[in-house]
């Protein structure tokens, strides 16, 4: 590439912004729900009151959410905090917390 203008300089900074499209059918959980493992990306779901650890694959993301395109449908419940607490196949009692 070629300089001429001097546009470019050495050592300064371009933030970018790509706009990859927009899918409103994203299913979107918080990155922090994400278990990374050496393998595959696990996120703990609930099902019937029971930790269930899941595989998932992961899509696009920005700094607090991340897509899921395999291992989750719409409606499951998942764990965003005391992961590290939580082992496959313990039981979970979620509770409502209302507004009065």
């Amino acid at each position: 590439m070629v300089n001429n203008d001097a546009q470019l300089i050495a050592g300064a900074f371009a933030k970018v912004k790509v706009s990859l499209g927009e899918n409103n059918a994203a299913l979107m959980i918080p990155t922090q729900a994400v278990i990374p493992e050496a393998r595959n990306k696990k996120v703990i779901a609930v099902r019937n009151g029971i930790a269930s650890m899941e595989v998932v694959t992961l899509g696009s993301r920005d700094s607090s959410m991340v897509e899921i395109t395999s291992g989750l449908k719409a409606g499951d419940t998942i764990l965003v905090s005391g992961l590290l607490t939580t082992k496959p196949g313990g039981k979970i009692q979620i509770n409502k917390i209302t507004n009065n």
